[in-house]
């Protein structure tokens, strides 16, 4: 016994498909936006600041052989360095695109050279080297110094 409106199946089958394909736009409409990560010129300099301070305490932390201390301020340089490749890509230079993951690479290699057991003075100190070519690579082409304040700067023309 139905003791409620009558059903309209029609009415219901009609409207489902309805409120699943506005669903489904909602969400993609939702995610395109989510995927699109905006990373400023302000926001490469303050990572680069961060990574520069990070790889000072790694140098540091492996001068007095804490390898352990070293590897965790390698790991926030590379977490720090790692989302520089949007503002790269955004501006379209793909050979800073590179650089970055060379650099990246470089810093994993470190990584991995800090972790062995035992760990070899001379590798890490090959590693370290190759990590500051990789870096400087970058640099050379993509900084510069201001004479007034002896800070450093994105080079914007090239």
């Amino acid at each position: 016994m139905n003791r409620g409106a009558p059903r309209n199946d029609r009415q219901i089958s009609f409207t489902l498909p309805r409120w699943v394909m506005l669903a489904g736009w909602i969400l993609c409409a939702g995610s395109a936006g989510l995927a699109q990560v905006v990373f400023t010129l302000s926001d490469l300099e303050k990572a680069m600041k961060a990574i520069g301070r990070n790889m000072a305490l790694a140098n540091t932390a492996i001068a007095s052989a804490d390898f352990e201390g070293a590897k965790v301020r390698l790991a926030r340089a590379r977490e720090q360095l790692s989302p520089t490749v949007t503002f790269w890509t955004n501006e379209k230079k793909a050979d800073a695109v590179k650089l970055v993951k060379d650099a990246t690479v470089a810093l994993d290699a470190l990584d991995v050279t800090l972790s062995a057991n035992p760990v070899d003075p001379a590798a890490v100190g090959a590693a370290v080297m190759k990590l500051d070519a990789a870096c400087q690579a970058c640099h050379a082409i993509y900084r510069e110094e201001d004479p007034a304040t002896k800070t450093f700067r994105l080079k914007r023309a090239r």
